[in-house]
C-alpha cells in the first residue's frame, strides 16, 4: 500500500547550514564549501544512494556536477554587495540568506529503484526545471523506507546567470505547498497508471478524507539514531501514544480499515486488508485480530460486496476495464449471489 509523505524545508544560513553542505549530506559526497573554505566529507552516507543534478536546457551543467551549489552561494554574496549599501543590512542578509529549499518525499516500495529514478526525474523536470531552476536529487534505497532528497535553487538560471528575483515564492507559499503536494501525488499516480498498476497515493490528510485517525509525526534520521541506542525521543513517545489511540479507534470501528484503503484507491483484497489490519494492531493477534477482520468482511457484505477468491465482488459483474482493478488471491470462502454478465445488462 503506497503511503504519501512530503516535507519541505528552507536551506538558510541562519540555520547554520549552506546549500553546499546539504548537497554533500544528501548525496554522500565530499565537497569544499568555497565560501567558508570548509571541507565537508559525507562519504559515509553514500551507501545505496543514487544522485544527479538536473538543470535547464543549455545550462551546460553536468548530471554529476554539484559545484553549482557553490556558485549559488557565491551569487547571494554578490547580490547582497550590490543591493545593500548599509553594512548592517548587508551583514543581516548575508547571515540569513535562504539559498535553496529541499523536499523529502517517500517513494513507493512497489516500484524498483530504476522506476523511482524515472518518477523523480519527471517530477523535477515538470515542477522545477521548466521554471528555469536547478535541482539535485538523491535516492536512498532503504528496504522499508525508499525516499528521495531534492534540493532546489530559489533563483532561476537565465543566460548562465541567476535571476535577481527569487522565482519560488509561489511554490513556498501555503497555497503553493498544497498544490505541490497534490502535484507529487498526481505524478506518482499517473506513473502507476502508465505501468498498469492499481496503487494510488492520496496527499490529503486523514481529516480531509473523513478518516477518524490521528497522523503520526515524521521520525527523521535523528529520531531513528536515538531509538537505535535505546533512547526515546519526544517524537517517538508521541507516536506511541498516537498508535495506541488509533488502534483503539480501529477496534471500535473496523470500517476505518475500508475507508483508509478506499481513499487511496487500494485493492480491497485479502492481502491488502490483512496488511493494514496488522499495521494498525501491530503485534496483536488472536481474538482481537479475528474480531476486526470479521467485522471488515461483514461491512463489505453490508455494502453489497463479497470476497471471492480474495477479490471484492459486487452483485453485478463489472465491465472488464473496471474488473482489471482487482487482484485475485486465495479464496476466503465468501460466495456472492449469482450475477448477470455485464454485456447482458440493459443500458438505460
Amino acid at each position: 500500500m503506497a503511503i504519501f509523505h512530503l516535507s519541505i524545508k528552507h536551506i538558510s544560513r541562519s540555520y547554520g547550514i549552506s546549500a553546499v553542505e546539504n548537497a554533500a549530506a544528501m548525496t554522500g559526497t565530499c565537497l569544499v564549501d568555497e565560501r567558508t573554505n570548509t571541507l565537508i566529507d559525507k562519504t559515509k552516507l553514500s551507501a545505496k544512494t543514487f544522485w544527479e543534478t538536473l538543470s535547464p536546457e543549455g545550462s551546460a551543467i553536468a548530471k554529476d556536477d554539484l559545484s553549482i551549489w557553490n556558485k549559488i552561494e557565491a551569487y547571494e554574496d554578490e547580490y547582497a554587495n550590490k543591493r545593500y549599501k548599509d553594512l548592517a543590512a548587508r551583514d543581516k542578509y548575508l547571515n540569513s540568506a535562504r539559498t535553496a529549499h529541499t523536499y523529502l518525499f517517500s517513494l513507493p516500495k512497489e516500484l524498483t529503484r530504476e522506476q523511482n529514478v524515472d518518477l523523480v526525474r519527471g517530477i523535477i523536470k515538470d515542477l522545477f526545471i521548466n521554471r528555469g531552476l536547478v535541482a539535485s536529487f538523491a535516492i536512498r534505497s532503504k528496504k522499508d523506507n525508499p525516499h528521495v532528497h531534492i534540493q532546489v535553487s530559489n533563483r532561476a538560471l537565465e543566460n548562465q546567470r541567476f535571476s535577481k528575483a527569487k522565482v519560488t515564492r509561489d511554490l513556498l507559499s501555503y497555497s503553493g505547498i498544497q498544490k505541490t503536494r497534490k502535484f507529487f501525488a498526481d505524478k506518482t499516480n499517473a506513473f502507476f497508471e502508465s505501468l498498469g498498476m492499481t496503487e494510488r497515493l492520496d496527499h490529503r490528510s486523514y481529516a480531509e478524507r473523513g478518516i477518524d485517525l490521528i497522523p503520526t509525526k515524521h521520525r527523521g534520521g535523528q529520531v531513528n539514531k536515538l531509538d537505535s541506542v535505546g533512547k526515546k525521543s519526544r517524537i517517538s513517545k508521541r507516536n506511541e501514544e498516537i498508535f495506541a489511540e488509533n488502534k483503539k479507534r480501529v477496534i471500535e470501528n473496523p470500517k476505518i480499515i475500508l475507508q483508509e484503503l478506499d481513499s487511496i484507491g487500494s485493492l480491497l483484497d485479502k492481502k491488502e486488508i490483512i496488511s493494514l489490519i496488522k499495521k494498525r494492531l501491530d503485534q496483536d493477534s488472536g481474538e482481537i485480530y479475528d474480531q476486526v477482520f470479521s467485522s471488515v468482511v461483514q461491512e463489505l457484505k453490508a455494502m453489497g460486496k463479497y470476497l471471492k477468491e480474495g477479490i471484492v465482488d459486487t452483485d453485478t459483474v463489472l465491465h472488464p476495464a473496471i474488473e482489471k482493478s482487482f487482484t485475485r488471491v486465495n479464496d476466503l470462502g465468501e460466495t456472492p449471489p449469482k450475477k448477470k454478465a455485464w454485456w447482458k445488462i440493459r443500458r438505460n
